[in-house]
């Protein structure tokens, strides 16, 4: 690391080089401290961004109790962004997840500029490592199995669904009436 100038007072951000690649910041070897706490301060931001993530669409949303299947596209919305930009909506299709066993689940990385996902996984145990890579990564649901053997699907904000069970996303009135899956509350 640099050396701290010791004939001034406290040293300024721009005068602190860095020479350690950061987890969340990436390669920043050499960088001026200015430059780190920029790319630092826009990762903090992204987290007021994402308070504001929501799914909609999906259609008839069945859990078979090994299975979760869409009869129409399943999107994630990110409703809010740094820059007051519109909303990105993406697509994440309409494709069976397979969630074969307690603790298996289903997340997608995403690419916000592109508004694309970058990869989709389901039926794994282990959510990916939180790095500069792949540091906007979703969960959207996850297989609990209660203690009596009920297989058990939980969505990002503690709904539940059972094994047999459909729904729809945000419809009213009937057995099928649950609000929006908001996914940061």
């Amino acid at each position: 690391m640099a050396q701290i100038p010791t004939t001034r007072g406290n040293p300024q951000a721009s005068e602190i080089a860095v020479q350690d690649a950061l987890p969340l910041v990436g390669s920043s070897s050499r960088e001026d401290g200015q430059t780190v706490l920029d790319t630092v301060d826009a990762d903090i931001a992204r987290l007021y961004e994402d308070k504001n993530w929501i799914l909609h669409g999906g259609g008839i949303i069945t859990f078979t109790g090994t299975q979760v299947q869409f009869s129409e596209n399943l999107y994630l919305e990110l409703s809010s962004d740094t820059t007051g930009s519109s909303p990105v909506i993406i697509n994440l299709t309409t494709t069976t997840r397979s969630l074969p066993s307690d603790g298996t689940l289903f997340y997608v990385v995403i690419d916000r500029s592109t508004g694309t996902v970058s990869s989709s996984s389901a039926g794994g145990t282990s959510f990916p490592k939180v790095e500069a890579a792949n540091k906007e990564a979703v969960l959207i649901c996850k297989r609990r199995d209660d203690p009596s053997g009920l297989k058990r699907l939980y969505w990002r904000n503690g709904m539940a669904m059972d094994a047999g069970q459909s729904l729809r996303l945000g419809a009213a009135g009937g057995e099928t009436s649950y609000a929006r899956i908001f996914l940061n509350m």
